[in-house]
């Protein structure tokens, strides 16, 4: 994740890495974070994770890729970048479908439950906003993120259920963290642990109530996953765990837990994983991606894996199982490498 472009005029080279950025004021001076570099004149505290020879070449975002179309679809592909304000959706055909313009900048992760609906944390605003399937009208009001920046998404039922948020870091501890929120009732609860000492990438709720988290430390050397049952508590470190950097956590059909590695094998990878709670047991993996990508997920049926490459705005496609990825197709999204394509969900997400 990163800070927009726009600040990464007057920064120079930064030692980021890929989900995290820094905070730009008009000095040009920098904090570290999540997500990128976010102007001053707009927020004061967007962060982007990503290794700084992978930051695009400084620009400034260009407008919307796709036009808005209203199409209803019963399936969609929702794509964001960190350095636009929209996100958009497409069929799994790579069509454009529809788009959601949400005013504000720094869209790390994106999220979709299995009815459909859409979780956006907004990393420049620190809110999160929820809207129905196919592009459709927000759900409640959005809700602050006291805690830190929101990067990540999961839940099984966003309007009315329980929708874990992950943090870069904190404002109460500086490294990454869970919030625990719903739309009605905002977040009521914020949970880290000594097992995080950098910052946060990818969060999964799975279907017994329990949160994890990835992570990565101060210099990005080492990826860590913490467990919370019940997501509550100091967190517990998991072990087995064998990816070298951060990157999403999402369930396949079997209840696996899928997680990219965004710069694993060199080129980013994914690992498949049971349990994790706190004892991972390996399933698959590692598989090659087709580019570096920070979020990806399984679509309804569990047989196709998709992600979005941060370099380029290619929407990845693979014929997935457990225990092997297939790359099958690719199409464009229509982002360019300036505009640091991260946020991917399939609508609905896999049902268990």
């Amino acid at each position: 994740m990163q800070i927009s472009s726009l600040s990464k005029l007057s920064l120079g080279t930064i030692a980021a890495a890929a989900f995290l950025a820094a905070c730009s004021g008009n000095t040009g001076s920098t904090v570290p974070g999540v997500g990128g570099v976010q102007s001053q004149s707009r927020v004061t505290h967007a962060v982007h994770a990503i290794p700084a020879w992978l930051l695009s070449p400084a620009g400034i975002f260009h407008g919307n890729p796709m036009p808005d179309k209203k199409k209803k679809s019963k399936g969609l592909i929702y794509v964001s970048s960190f350095a636009g304000d929209s996100v958009f959706g497409f069929t799994t055909a790579g069509k454009s479908s529809c788009s959601i313009n949400t005013g504000d900048e720094a869209i790390n992760g994106n999220a979709a439950d299995p009815k459909g609906n859409l979780i956006l944390p907004l990393g420049a605003a620190r809110t999160v906003s929820v809207y129905k399937p196919n592009c459709g009208a927000e759900i409640g009001a959005s809700f602050a993120d006291n805690d830190g920046q929101p990067s990540s998404a999961s839940s099984f039922n966003a309007a009315t259920g329980t929708i874990a948020i992950g943090n870069i870091t904190s404002t109460a501890t500086g490294v990454g963290s869970v919030d625990v929120c719903t739309v009605s009732g905002g977040c009521t609860s914020n949970i880290t642990s000594s097992n995080i000492t950098g910052y946060g990438g990818g969060v999964l709720l799975d279907t017994k109530g329990n949160c994890y988290l990835t992570s990565e430390n101060a210099s990005f050397t080492a990826s860590t996953m913490t467990y919370w049952a019940g997501c509550k508590g100091s967190g517990t470190a998991v072990t087995g765990w064998k990816n070298t950097y951060y990157g999403s956590i999402t369930l396949d059909k079997k209840g696996n837990i899928d997680a990219i590695d965004f710069e694993g094998g060199g080129t980013g990878q994914l690992w498949v994983y049971k349990g994790c709670n706190p004892a991972c047991t390996l399933v698959g993996g590692p598989f090659a991606l087709h580019g570096y990508a920070i979020f990806g997920s399984v679509n309804k049926k569990g047989n196709t894996f998709g992600a979005v490459e941060f370099e380029t705005g290619e929407v990845d496609l693979y014929k997935y199982s457990p225990t092997k990825l297939t790359y099958t197709s690719s199409f464009s999204s229509g982002f360019s490498a300036t505009d640091e394509a991260e946020g991917f969900a399939f609508a609905p997400s896999v049902k268990k």
